[in-house]
C-alpha cells in the first residue's frame, strides 16, 4: 500500500500474468521451452517436462496462437517452472485449467524451492499451496498462516475478538508470503457485529462458484467454435445474463447478512 522495495542485483523474479505475456507467437510448444531451456537439456527431457503440463505428443508441436486460453496458460507455467526464479509473482494461475491441470500445476509449485507470491480465488489450490493468506482489506492488509481455512477462521475469530491480524506497515513474520484477494463485498464486519455466520460462509461459496462460471463462460467468448455458432453464443450470453442477476441478489443478502 506504500512504502519502497529494494532489489538485490542477482535477484531471479518470474512473472505470470492473465495476458499471457512470455508466448511467442508464430512458436510451437516445444519451441517455447525449448527458448526458456536453452540448449543444454536434451529433446527427451524437455518433451517428459511438457507431460507434466499435460502436452502430448500430438500437442508439442502446435502453434501458440492456436492454443485454448487453458492450454496458453499450462505453457506459460510449464516455462516458468522449468528454469524457476528465486521468486515468482502469480495472478490467478488456475482460471481456464481442468482439474487435471490444475493438479499439474499445484504439484509442480509444492516442488519449488523459492517464494510464490500470488493472487487466487480459488480455495483448493489456497489450501493446497499456500503458507500465508494477506486479506487485502483497503485501507490495510491481513495476513493469518495457513492456507484459506485455517487463515479464514482466523481472520474470522480475530474479526469478533477485535483483532485483526498483521496490520499494514508490519513485516510477515516467517514462511513463504501468499496473497489472496477476496472477491466477497469490500465491508466486512465490524466488532460488535450480531452476524450469522455459517449463512455468510454459504453464501459466500455461491458467490465464488457463480463469479468461477461466469469467468469461464466469458472466455469461452472468445473461442472461435462458440462465437461462430450463433445458437451456441446466445446461449453463453443468457447464461451469463442469468449468473449476473443471481450475483447481483446474492451480494444483497450478503450485506444485509453481515450488517448490523
Amino acid at each position: 500500500l506504500a512504502g519502497s522495495l529494494e532489489r538485490h542485483p542477482q535477484a531471479r523474479v518470474g512473472w505470470f500474468d492473465q495476458e499471457l505475456k512470455g508466448l511467442v507467437p508464430g512458436r510451437t510448444v516445444f519451441e517455447t521451452l525449448r527458448d526458456t531451456a536453452g540448449p543444454g537439456p536434451d529433446d527427451e527431457t524437455l518433451r517428459a517436462h511438457l507431460a507434466l503440463f499435460l502436452f502430448g505428443k500430438d500437442q508439442v508441436d502446435k502453434k501458440v496462437e492456436d492454443l485454448s486460453g487453458g492450454e496458453a496458460r499450462r505453457l506459460l507455467l510449464a516455462a516458468l517452472t522449468w528454469n524457476p526464479a528465486g521468486l515468482l509473482f502469480l495472478d490467478e494461475p488456475t482460471n481456464h485449467l481442468d482439474i487435471q491441470a490444475r493438479e499439474a500445476l499445484e504439484e509442480a509449485l509444492l516442488g519449488f524451492g523459492g517464494t510464490l507470491l500470488f493472487v487466487s480465488h480459488d480455495r483448493y489450490f489456497l489450501d493446497r499451496v499456500a503458507t500465508q493468506v494477506w486479506f487485502l482489506e483497503p485501507p490495510r492488509v491481513l495476513a493469518f498462516p495457513g492456507g484459506w481455512k485455517e487463515a479464514d477462521a482466523l481472520r474470522r475469530s480475530a474479526l469478533s475478538a477485535g483483532k485483526t491480524g498483521r496490520e499494514e506497515g508490519e513485516a510477515p513474520k516467517g514462511g513463504e508470503k501468499k496473497k489472496e484477494k477476496e472477491r466477497s463485498p469490500r465491508e466486512k464486519p465490524r466488532q460488535g457485529r450480531k452476524i450469522n455466520l455459517f449463512k455468510l460462509e454459504r453464501l459466500e461459496e455461491k458467490i465464488f462458484g457463480l463469479e468461477e462460471e461466469k469467468e469461464t463462460l466469458e472466455a469461452s467468448l472468445g473461442d472461435p467454435k462458440v462465437y461462430r455458432d450463433p445458437g451456441r453464443s446466445r446461449d453463453v450470453r443468457a447464461r451469463l445474463e442469468e449468473i449476473a442477476a443471481e450475483l447481483e441478489e446474492l451480494y444483497r443478502e450478503w450485506e444485509e447478512t453481515g450488517s448490523p
